[in-house]
């Protein structure tokens, strides 16, 4: 048996042991434990049900080990992983960024928290798929240094409407310019309003990489 799966005797040193480190170590073990394929309907249950204890310890450093161990498990219960979501962010961020139990309706209830922190908003910018309804959500309430981790993420989806608006509230950001530039598709009608904000650098960038011809950048330039 694998010394990082959860055994009786964890359970048992657990329930023994008040020290934070012992339950720390326990949380550690969950993550690879819990989507073992071995583990039966009864040890599967167990290891929810010590989820669920943990998830409310008051050890806040517990509760971080629990998060970072079960952040990608599969088999996390919903409910907690909504719980870990809308813990400290010392809790929650590894959650947000990774867990694909959380759903787009979890996911926005959070964006539409006027009591989230940016850093948390910044966690889901950074989940690997970011859909369009969370996308513009964020582009919508977000910060620049939010957006400009969203427009920098490969595996967010954002509406045409939305990058309009991002040029709109950041056009004028060195941050958000160029990795809103060196996305991989940039709609024509972004890519005529980025023109005559970003430098030489990066209208070359645009006449290169996207639909906007050298005649049509200089037109732009001009007319502003």
């Amino acid at each position: 048996m694998s010394n990082t799966k959860l055994s009786q005797a964890d359970v048992a040193r657990l329930l023994a042991n008040p020290a934070p480190e012992a339950r720390a170590e326990v949380a550690a073990k969950l993550g690879s434990d819990l989507d073992n394929p071995t583990l039966s309907d009864a040890e599967l249950v167990l290891a929810q049900e010590i989820i669920r204890v943990l998830a409310k310890d008051v050890a806040v450093t517990v509760r971080e080990t629990l998060s970072h161990s079960l952040r990608k498990a599969q088999r996390l219960p919903k409910d907690i992983a909504v719980q870990l979501a809308k813990d400290v962010e010392q809790v929650s961020l590894p959650v947000l960024e990774d867990c694909l139990v959380l759903t787009d309706d979890d996911l926005l209830s959070l964006i539409k928290d006027n009591a989230a922190s940016e850093a948390k908003w910044t966690a889901i910018a950074k989940r690997p798929a970011v859909s369009t309804a969370l996308a513009d959500a964020l582009v919508d309430k977000g910060s620049e240094h939010v957006v400009a981790t969203l427009v920098g993420n490969r595996g967010a989806q954002i509406s045409d409407e939305g990058l309009i608006k991002v040029v709109e509230r950041f056009g004028d950001s060195a941050a958000v310019q160029e990795p809103l530039v060196k996305r991989d598709k940039l709609p024509v009608t972004v890519a005529e309003k980025l023109v005559v904000r970003v430098s030489e650098k990066l209208k070359e960038y645009l006449v290169t990489h996207h639909e906007l011809s050298p005649a049509m950048a200089a037109d732009m330039i001009l007319q502003s």
